[in-house]
């Protein structure tokens, strides 16, 4: 059997192949590079693609969360002018009342009570009752008033209404005690305007059809 081998180089060969073999090597290991860099870039690209989406996801809750924020700012700052007002009517009604209830004092004890007694010791002398004091002639028009009222709440039953609606006897019982001012003073021609005041803030909200 006969092997077969390889021409062997003669000296003056082994110098002309060399720097082709070097060659070769350094293509082989600048491949491997390549390869190598390559599958780091296809890598990072996938890591990139994900970090993008994420980053898009977080972005999009962070603008809804901002337009929430804003929603919430609009509705806190019309809740703080909604209470600035009322802070304002409250201080506006408040001095209104005070001054109400100043005026009534003055004109009980000043003009009412002693007209009243004098026009009552002349009506003596003439043999005539005394005439109703204040708190007579308003407990009078409560009652009216409040009779007047279950009268409307009967006519508005009697139509069918089905609203839920609170007691008028409560309402007005509620507001009967409304109308001494002061060392007890009220209005003589009728409930007092706190009096009135509050049975309208009672019955605020109520159906139309039942005011006549």
């Amino acid at each position: 059997m006969q092997y077969f081998s390889p021409p062997s180089m003669s000296a003056q060969d082994k110098p002309h192949h060399l720097p082709e073999l070097e060659s070769l090597c350094d293509l082989k290991n600048r491949t491997e590079t390549l390869i190598r860099v390559k599958h780091s870039i296809f890598q990072n690209n996938e890591s990139l693609d994900r970090k993008q989406a994420l980053l898009d996801d977080v972005i999009s809750e962070k603008q809804q969360l901002l337009r929430e924020k804003r929603t919430v700012v609009e509705m806190l700052q019309g809740i703080q002018r909604d209470i600035e007002a009322a802070t304002a009517a409250e201080l506006a009604l408040t001095k209104e009342r005070d001054d109400l209830q100043d005026t009534l004092i003055k004109l009980r004890n000043d003009e009412y009570e002693p007209l009243k007694t004098e026009v009552d010791s002349l009506r003596l002398n003439k043999g005539l009752k005394r005439l109703p004091n204040l708190q007579e002639e308003l407990d009078t028009q409560m009652a009216k008033y409040l009779e007047d009222r279950r009268e409307r709440w009967r006519d508005c039953d009697s139509e069918g209404s089905s609203e839920n609606r609170g007691s008028p006897v409560a309402a007005g019982a509620g507001s009967s005690s409304l109308h001494a001012t002061g060392n007890g003073a009220v209005g003589e021609a009728g409930p007092s305007t706190t009096s009135r005041r509050r049975v309208t803030a009672t019955s605020k909200g109520r159906p139309k059809k039942r005011q006549r």
